[in-house]
């Protein structure tokens, strides 16, 4: 089996951005292995649900004991420094093991850019510091655009705010 249903993630550029495959399995599989396939997609971490290994040598996941119902994989992803606004990319992989009836394979399938004020400016982690609030103050009152954009009195207020209370910024939510 092979492929995701549409669904997409939104993230900026050197951000990470969280993303769950599901597989269902009918019936009783043994030796489930999950090649995930993220082109430039960096991977920061990945967990498995119920309890299995990762091959990097093959990069794929292996449940040594036979697998019942679904089994959950959730990997963080990194976008590259260079992506632009709009770039989508593609998640995929394949399922495989011994005597598969039917698996149906659930979770996003693709990481589209989403570039903004906010995460034009926030660091990878998602986190904006003083220095990115002064160089938006600095943007806001020589009128001049970042990401695209001109930087406007709300929504410097809001990232002012999330700098203070410690939130992450994300394109759509804080800037």
């Amino acid at each position: 089996q092979s492929g995701l249903p549409p669904r997409s993630r939104r993230a900026s550029a050197k951000q990470t951005v969280e993303v769950t495959v599901n597989v269902q399995v009918d019936g009783e599989v043994d030796e489930l292995r999950l090649e995930p396939e993220f082109g430039p997609l960096t991977v920061v971490d990945q967990a498995a649900t119920p309890t299995a290994t990762f091959d990097s040598e093959q990069s794929q996941w292996l449940w040594a004991t036979p697998v019942q119902g679904t089994v959950n994989v959730t990997y963080v992803l990194r976008v590259p420094t260079d992506a632009t606004d709009g770039q989508v990319y593609a998640l995929d992989g394949r399922v495989s093991g011994a005597e598969i009836e039917t698996v149906q394979v659930r979770g996003e399938s693709t990481v589209e850019v989403n570039q903004c004020v906010g995460g034009a400016v926030a660091g990878t982690d998602g986190q904006i510091g003083l220095r990115e609030v002064q160089r938006l103050v600095d943007a806001w009152q020589q009128s001049e655009t970042v990401a695209g954009e001109s930087v406007g009195l709300r929504q410097l207020q809001r990232l002012v705010d999330a700098w203070q209370q410690g939130e992450r910024v994300c394109c759509g939510v804080s800037g």
